[in-house]
Order: C-alpha cells, then structure tokens, then sequence
C-alpha cells in the first residue's frame, strides 16, 4: 500500500464549518504520514538478518518478516508525503502516500514491504499506521465540530 486517503464526506459533518473541513483533512492525512514513519522509527529493535552495510563495517540489523521495515538509509521512510486537500463533490479527499519505486521503476516499494512479493515477506506497517490514526483523527473532528 502505497497510499492512504483521508477523506471527509461534508454532508456527514454538517456541524464542521466549511472553511474548517479542508486543513481537518490535511491534518488527517498528516497524522497518517506521521504514524507511518513512526511505525518504522519507534519499532523495538529488528530482529532479522545482521549484515554489514555495503562499503563499510557497519553492522546492521534488518527487518524480519511481520516487523515494520528497518530504517538503513532513510530514502523510505523520508519518501512518505502528503497530498493538498481536494474537493470533489462532496466530499474532501487528502492522502498520505510514497511513490519510491524499485530501481527498474516496475513496482512500488511501499506495496512490497507492505504486502510482501516474491521472496520478500511482508513487513506490515501502514495497516497498523492507519489503525493508530483513526483515533487522533476522530478526536480531531469532534475537536472541530464541537
């Protein structure tokens, strides 16, 4: 999963002012960013496979499967962004998402970590990162519509 939509259906809100419905939105897709470099950042230590880092003697521990993916470099984790709120209809819609792609440009690096491929097992981490943000975003609109 390479994006996540943070939408708002302005007729389910009524009480939410209108000029409040498009930055509730974005905060929405920014708590959902923020929870999925979090899920990476603040992960107990990884238990995967130890190897140095190419061209140094550094050690380093990878992700195993089940864990969200280890921070080598940071190129992953710091590709995750967030769109402008955009009207449609009625309703608002942001996103959070990365579009970091494998070096032969054919998949998506996000939906491999996230859904596993090939050898690769998956390394669940915007599931739980939406999971975590429901809340924050719930309390956020109720915030706005009080």
């Amino acid at each position: 999963m390479s994006k996540a939509e943070f939408r708002l259906d302005l007729s389910a809100f009524g009480r939410v002012r209108r000029e409040m419905v498009v930055p509730v939105v974005e905060a929405g897709a920014r708590i959902v960013r923020e929870e999925v470099v979090s899920a990476m950042e603040d992960a107990p230590p990884r238990t995967g496979r130890e190897y140095l880092v190419p061209g140094t003697q550094t050690p380093y521990t990878a992700s195993a499967p089940g864990e969200p993916p280890a921070i080598r470099e940071g190129t992953y984790r710091n590709s995750w962004k967030e769109t402008p709120a955009v009207e449609v209809g009625d309703t608002v819609v942001a996103a959070a998402y990365t579009d970091l792609r494998t070096e032969d440009g054919a998949h998506l690096i996000g939906e491999i970590l996230e859904f596993g491929a090939g050898r690769i097992a998956p390394r669940p981490h915007v599931r739980p990162a939406i999971d975590a943000a429901v809340p924050k975003i719930r309390q956020l609109v109720e915030e706005v519509s009080a």
